[in-house]
């Protein structure tokens, strides 16, 4: 792993990020059953990819154990959760970041 491949890793959770805050508020709140149905496929669609993204690249292996802002551990299983993926991957963000400026990648 390179500084170059740590920026790409960061730079597509901060896409997923993205995607996901924009159509999560749709979801919750949309004013009819279209937009809230959409925004559900939306949702479901970018945590599916950002899911496969972050097993296929191991990012959690090069995170190490991250900690939340409360001194927890993520969790596997909450992280993909919809109520708090936009809260954990800004977190697993910060970590990466932290790693690349740090130069403690491999």
């Amino acid at each position: 792993m390179n500084k170059k491949e740590l920026e790409e890793i960061i730079k597509r959770l901060k896409e997923y990020e993205n995607s996901f805050d924009l159509a999560y508020p749709d979801y919750k709140n949309g004013r009819n059953k279209t937009i809230r149905d959409k925004a559900e496929r939306d949702v479901s669609s970018v945590i599916s990819q950002a899911k496969r993204y972050i097993y296929e690249n191991d990012v959690f292996g090069i995170a190490g154990e991250t900690e939340k802002s409360n001194g927890q551990i993520f969790r596997e299983d909450e992280f993909f959760q919809w109520h708090y993926f936009s809260r954990d991957v800004a977190g697993l963000i910060k970590k990466l970041e932290e790693i690349k400026e740090n130069g403690d990648f491999e």
